[in-house]
């Protein structure tokens, strides 16, 4: 991270994880690692100053696999992922870190390897645009497809704050996109995440 420019990241592992049946997080892929495990392996490249994982469902049982982290704890994390991430930069910004932009990714996308993140940031920094929103993307049968992970420049800290429901920042991202300063990277195993019970029995061993 350069000294005069930060991201903060965000990984949500808020949710209810109401699809699943159960706490997804804890649940173990065919590696051995939990759900949890493996989404904190792929911000291995970040500095742990500017990583913050935002709990809330269940919080309690997280806390072996995230004492050497960083948290923010949500309470209305029922409500859907927009009400997380809208209270998690609320208490973001109430910390003493100042940030440049920060980056939203999702603890069930179980296929970021561990040098993902950080060499997406990595971009980011490279492009020297704050005003631009960078997301990652795949390919569809109908054209690309916007995914997390998402990095929102400071002019968009406050409309996070404003985000509801289920939906998360698509609506930001659209925006940004109507006003010309979204950069999209192509990165297909971000289209890869666990929902359900069969998501976690189909995926790939080799992933």
């Amino acid at each position: 991270m350069t000294a005069d420019r930060r991201i903060a990241t965000l990984l949500m592992a808020a949710g209810l994880s109401s699809r699943f049946g159960s706490h997804k997080l804890l649940h173990r892929t065919a590696d051995g690692r939990t759900i949890i495990e493996r989404s904190l392996a792929s911000t291995s490249g970040l500095d742990p100053r500017d990583l913050w994982i935002v709990t809330g469902y269940r919080a309690d049982n997280l806390a072996a696999s995230l004492e050497n982290f960083q948290q923010l704890t949500v309470s209305n994390y029922d409500l859907g992922l927009g009400h997380s991430i809208a209270g998690a930069v609320s208490q973001l910004l109430e910390t003493e870190r100042h940030y440049d932009a920060l980056m939203i990714v999702l603890a069930d996308q179980v296929a970021l390897r561990p040098n993902t993140v950080g060499d997406f940031t990595a971009e980011y920094l490279r492009a020297e645009d704050w005003t631009a929103v960078q997301s990652a993307c795949y390919e569809s049968a109908n054209g690309r497809v916007n995914v997390p992970p998402v990095i929102f420049p400071r002019r968009d800290f406050a409309a996070l704050q404003t985000l509801e429901g289920d939906r998360g920042g698509s609506s930001l991202v659209k925006a940004a996109a109507g006003e010309g300063r979204l950069r999209t990277i192509l990165l297909p195993e971000a289209a890869i995440d666990i929902d359900t019970p069969a998501d976690l029995e189909t995926l790939d061993p080799k992933i």
